[in-house]
């Protein structure tokens, strides 16, 4: 296997949609627990669903997940919501990278954790533990 390949982690993206935020908590541990039983493994997960600053106004959870074969993937976990969010928000990121004006850079950052905002705390959101084993790794 390529080690370069085993460093790409949203080449493949998916996105669980998660319809009810009342669930998301049950739905991400059913999910978590039946890619495991599949053999797949969860390597990284980063849990900002309930926790945005205004320098990363993101919210939701994304996971890298490693197959048997040790190849990586990205696993974004999301409400209707968030996802209408991020949506929005990336389109202000790509401004915010094609820009070199302070001024404009800080305006858009204002916009983008306002957006966030405006999505209510997920029930139970901080139960989703982030870590890093990629990062672990020599």
């Amino acid at each position: 296997m390529d080690k370069q390949a085993t460093k790409i982690y949203d080449a493949l993206r998916y996105t669980a949609y998660i319809k009810n935020p009342d669930q998301f908590v049950n739905s991400y541990n059913a999910i978590k627990l039946n890619l495991e039983r599949m053999g797949y493994d969860f390597v990284r997960v980063k849990n900002t669903i309930n926790k945005y600053t205004i320098k990363n106004p993101y919210r939701g959870v994304n996971v890298v997940v490693q197959t048997k074969q040790g190849y990586k993937f990205e696993l974004q976990f999301h409400t209707p919501k968030s996802l209408e969010i991020k949506e929005v928000n990336h389109i202000l990121y790509k401004q915010v990278s094609s820009t070199n004006s302070q001024e404009v850079n800080d305006g858009l950052s204002l916009q983008m954790f306002r957006n966030s905002q405006s999505l209510k705390d997920i029930p139970n959101g901080e139960k989703i533990e982030s870590f890093d084993k990629i990062g672990k790794r020599k």
